[in-house]
């Protein structure tokens, strides 16, 4: 292989992985979790999001200023759905588009964080009779196979996070 082709397969490469990643080559959208908020619920199943701390950039840690809201479907147990309006937050740094988004809910996800755990943990399970509300079993066995999936992934990422934060000693 001659070093043209070589650097068309690295170019090519990279142009795949940048549109997995991004939608557009100057704006990349990311979820930013917010942990200190209020909800605010009318009678219409419309939730809106009063966010108590300053978001930041991901990417850049700089400050991220708000640039619009869409409405975001939530999903409860017992089939309740609601309609929150979350912000869409813009990085001037680094140019980035991101969603912010409450804790309580998982990133490209209609159902909320804690649906999602008891399906993982085995608490909520297609047989149950207290399950009939919940998701259908397709959607259990898809966030179980994502889970078993992913596993090696996210024990590394928590390994490094323990190496990194609280100055772990790996002992042989």
């Amino acid at each position: 292989m001659t070093k043209t082709e070589k650097e068309k397969e690295t170019m090519s490469s990279a142009l795949i992985a940048t549109s997995c990643l991004t939608w557009s080559p100057v704006v990349a959208v990311a979820m930013v979790i917010i942990a200190q908020y209020r909800l605010i619920v009318n009678m219409f199943k419309q939730i809106f999001c009063e966010v108590l701390e300053t978001s930041v950039c991901p990417v850049c840690q700089e400050t991220l200023k708000p640039r619009d809201s869409r409405w975001r479907i939530w999903c409860e147990e017992g089939h309740d759905v609601f309609w929150i309006k979350v912000r869409r937050l813009y990085c001037k740094h680094c140019r980035r588009l991101h969603t912010e988004l409450p804790d309580c809910l998982s990133p490209y996800k209609h159902y909320t964080s804690e649906t999602i755990e008891g399906v993982l943990d085995g608490v909520v399970t297609p047989h149950a009779e207290q399950s009939e509300s919940y998701p259908c079993e397709a959607t259990m066995e898809r966030w179980k196979q994502w889970l078993a999936h992913n596993y090696l992934f996210i024990e590394g990422f928590l390994r490094m996070i323990g190496f990194d934060v609280y100055r772990l000693v790996k002992t042989f």
